[in-house]
């Protein structure tokens, strides 16, 4: 498991860091649509963060493993250094949303960071190591 993780660290990276944007993008538009259509009264408690499960931490979780698997054969230090920075922005947007008005806009350039970041990361591999065929 750990050496097809380690082979497609960058893709499931890129997936991983595309989905989080969709959903940071959607999630609003969702939640406007799901109250507007009284699916969830206010005061009722079911737009609540902690009713439902949190898919934050869930993209948080793989992109902490694609950015560690593909950092760990990454040659160019710029690269590395992108894509622990775009984490750690990625990681402080989301832990810091519930206390600090405005900290999920982090996210956004975070996403798309690290998305940019594992497919240079990704390209500049494939260039180093062609395949054989």
């Amino acid at each position: 498991m750990t050496i097809i993780f380690k082979k497609y660290a960058d893709q499931i990276g890129i997936a991983a860091s595309s989905l989080c944007l969709i959903h940071c993008l959607l999630m609003p538009f969702v939640m406007a649509f799901w109250i507007g259509n009284n699916h969830c009264a206010p005061g009722t408690g079911c737009c609540n963060e902690a009713a439902g499960f949190n898919y934050d931490y869930l993209f948080l979780a793989f992109s902490a493993v694609a950015v560690y698997m593909a950092a760990g054969h990454c040659s160019r230090r710029w690269l590395k250094a992108m894509m622990w920075g775009c984490f750690g922005l990625l990681t402080a947007g989301l832990l810091l949303e519930p206390h600090l008005e405005g900290a999920h806009l982090a996210t956004y350039p975070a996403a798309i960071g690290l998305a940019s970041a594992h497919f240079l990361n990704w390209r500049f591999c494939r260039q180093c190591n062609p395949k054989k065929s």
